[in-house]
């Protein structure tokens, strides 16, 4: 298949995911080196929500370009049981993981700040979050999920409970 770290364009990048077996496609993504100039050519802005913006979609996989203005969020959401890997290209990225607790609703019970070059990995538990902008500026991230979302499921925090849409609702 090649070594990841000989990723320095996206055609180099769609070749190796395209390659790599289901277990092997977040190394992809972790160990890749392609300039975040080559991708950040493809960002798209909105002012009042992020923006989801496919790279390249499979049967297997999709890649998406996720843009975040200042003070933007996802809401608390999960990937219906599909897994993920999130790797900032820009900015800081806040990464909040929540379980439902013992009352009514969900509790947080991690947050982290992602940076560039770091990569954060999304499975089918414990993968109740959010993710947030955490610059005072805009943040861009690349995301890799093993097999395309469909559909994700949107958590009220206060009550905990969870319904199932169709991606990009929130």
């Amino acid at each position: 298949m090649g070594d990841p770290s000989d990723i320095h364009t996206m055609d180099q990048l769609v070749a190796h995911l395209c390659r790599a077996d289901q277990d092997r496609l977040g190394l992809v993504l972790t160990e890749m080196q392609l300039p975040s100039e080559a991708l950040l050519r493809r960002a798209q802005w909105n002012s009042r929500r992020y923006t989801r913006t496919c790279l390249h979609r499979t049967e297997s996989f999709e890649l998406l370009l996720i843009c975040y203005e200042e003070g933007q969020a996802t809401s608390i959401h999960d990937y219906y049981g599909e897994k993920a890997w999130i790797r900032p290209l820009i900015g800081r990225l806040l990464e909040e993981r929540f379980e439902k607790g013992s009352d009514p609703g969900l509790e947080l019970v991690r947050s982290s700040i992602l940076l560039p070059g770091m990569t954060s990995h999304v499975g089918s538990e414990n993968s109740i979050h959010r993710f947030s902008n955490a610059e005072r500026g805009r943040t861009v991230s690349l995301n890799l999920y093993a097999r395309p979302l469909r559909r994700w499921r949107v958590y009220d925090q206060g009550g905990g409970s969870g319904s199932l849409l169709p991606v990009g609702h929130r």
